[in-house]
Parts: structure tokens; sequence; C-alpha cells
């Protein structure tokens, strides 16, 4: 069977993992890229499973949103250095707050 070359371009450390990879398990670049071609044509389809973006509960996205806001705004929201300055922090608002108690 003639054989034919194939040009990809991809970044460099990509192309340095899947080769440590690759070498791991006994096969080179070209043996796994000839297996992936292989099962696409048998299976008629890309041989594993693609999804799209993840998709977050409301809770998440709205924890997601919020560290974005913090994230542009930090000089809005207190800083501690310690775990006990924010004890203390929570404390002190629980002592002021009706709603909220510890």
């Amino acid at each position: 069977m003639a054989t034919t070359a194939i040009t990809i371009r991809v970044d460099q450390k990509l192309k340095k993992e899947a080769e440590e990879l690759f070498d791991s398990i006994g096969i080179n670049t070209t043996t796994a890229i000839t297996m992936f071609l292989k099962a696409a044509v048998r299976q008629n389809a890309i041989p594993f499973r693609l999804v799209g973006a993840p998709k977050y509960s409301e809770e998440t996205l709205a924890a997601l949103r919020e560290a974005e806001e913090i994230s542009r705004h930090p000089e809005a929201y207190a800083r501690y250095k310690t775990a006990e300055e924010l004890t203390e922090d929570i404390l002190k608002a629980a002592e002021t707050s009706e709603d909220y108690h510890v």
C-alpha cells in the first residue's frame, strides 16, 4: 500500500507531551495518528466523544460572575492576611446583624 505525507501544525509543548506519551506506550506519533485515522474511518465518526462547553448550575454561574466582579474591582472587597482576621470580621458582622448568626 502506497503511503502519503500529512503535514500538521501543533503547539510545540503539545507535540512534546504527545511524543512522551506515545513513547511511554511504545508507539510513535505517526502510528498514533494512523490509529486515529483508521478508527475514524472504521467508525465513520470521530473516535471519541465530543462535548460542548460545560453547563453550570445557576449557583455556579453566579459564583463565577461574582469572582469576575471581584477580580475587576478588588479595591471594593475586603482582603485578609490570615484566617484569624477573616474570622474576626465575620464575628463583628454577626454582632451587628440581626440576620446573621454564628
